[in-house]
């Protein structure tokens, strides 16, 4: 269950994603971007269903030279890539006619109260999914967006998506699918900028485990080039910066 978010305010979209993916059973094969720039446009995709379409859909969209054409005309040759696979897809943009940004939604499923196979424009300032109940996440009340803190509620958002469980089969056994990093992708009137907020510290090979990989600080992000020692020694002390808000919680 990937964790796809949208935030839309009045000066840029953004897309806050994790980055595992996992076999049927659940177990973690990689870490890969969710939320990828559709060629030189200010426009991000991602999806929610079988991820090597995406990296497909994007480099197929490149066709159109505007973000606006692309949701007018891309209908069709989405649905061709698909091919009758079930998914949902989540589109950040900037639209060069209105001059503002937008949040999209395309799925090919006909039971989620939108039409199937075709753009529906999104005005919802936050669409969370999978779902996760406010108090579930220690975000605090707010009745603007703008209130909403991108980063740090952004990172506690995704960490309550990670502590459900859901099966991948009906007779599966639940596991935690939300996993590997917390990354932002922002589309504003220059363009697209991705960053990593959060490291889970899961690993290859193994299922998600929420109360096993400890935490790294809100809004820091892994080094590059850092082996499993130096991240592990890392995480160490991030966890320790993180101690007292957890005992104040509990």
């Amino acid at each position: 269950m990937t964790a796809i978010n949208t935030v839309l305010r009045r000066d840029c979209a953004a897309i806050i994603s994790d980055t595992a993916c996992y076999n049927i059973g659940g177990l973690v094969l990689e870490f890969r971007h969710k939320a990828l720039q559709i060629g030189q446009l200010r426009a991000v995709l991602a999806m929610r269903g079988p991820m090597n379409a995406l990296t497909v859909l994007t480099d197929e969209l490149e066709v159109y030279s505007t973000f606006d054409r692309m949701v007018a005309e891309s209908a069709s040759l989405i649905a061709s890539v698909l091919d009758g696979e079930q998914a949902d897809l989540y589109l950040a943009g900037w639209s060069e006619v209105a001059d503002r940004p937008a949040v999209y939604v395309f799925t090919t499923r006909a039971d989620i109260g939108i039409a199937p196979n075709r753009w529906a424009e999104s005005f919802n300032p936050i669409i969370v999914s999978p779902d996760v109940k406010p108090r579930d996440t220690g975000i605090r009340p707010m009745s603007r967006v703008e209130q909403f803190d991108i980063v740090g509620d952004g990172v506690k958002l995704v960490i309550g998506q990670r502590a459900q469980l859901h099966k991948l089969t009906a007779g599966g056994t639940p596991r935690h699918l939300v996993g590997g990093s917390v990354e932002l992708t922002t589309v504003t009137r220059n363009g697209v900028e991705r960053r990593v907020l959060h490291d889970f510290g899961d690993e290859i090979g193994e299922y998600i485990s929420p109360q096993a990989a400890p935490l790294l600080a809100i809004g820091s992000a892994p080094i590059a080039g850092m082996n499993r020692q130096q991240r592990r020694a890392a995480e160490r002390e991030a966890a320790k910066l993180t101690q007292p808000t957890h005992r104040k919680a509990a």
